[in-house]
């Protein structure tokens, strides 16, 4: 529940800063961000590449950071946790998860801003 607070509060002071122009170029560019991230990561982990793994973890969790998102955030802190230390399996269910997360901040980023958008729109 605090983390809902933390993303909340964070989304209103993104909105204050920008409206929602801000808010929604932020949201789309984290969407497509995080897509590529997530591809490239599961590229790394098949690969054993755990400087890039470790690397891409660190990206994702920056964005992830701008929204206040801790589910999100500590799923990225697991991952590169694992980079140091796991194995292959154990980096691609970290990974997994973390995209289970993003995901869910993705959706929760999408309707607030749709719900943003039409609360605009009902003002005189």
């Amino acid at each position: 529940m605090d983390s809902a607070i933390s993303c909340a509060a964070r989304v209103e002071q993104i909105n204050e800063l920008g409206g929602t122009a801000l808010l929604s170029a932020l949201v789309k560019q984290f969407g497509q961000a995080y897509t590529k991230d997530i591809a490239q990561a599961a590229r790394a982990v098949d690969e054993l590449d755990y400087e890039t793994l470790g690397k891409l973890a660190h990206r994702i969790e920056g964005a992830c950071a701008i929204f206040g998102a801790a589910p999100a955030l500590e799923a990225c802190h697991a991952l590169r946790t694992s980079v140091k230390q796991g194995t292959p399996d154990e980096l691609r269910l970290r990974l997994t998860n973390l995209e289970t997360e993003l995901l869910h901040l993705q959706r929760a980023l999408a309707l607030r801003l749709e719900q943003q958008v039409n609360d605009e729109r009902c003002l005189p």
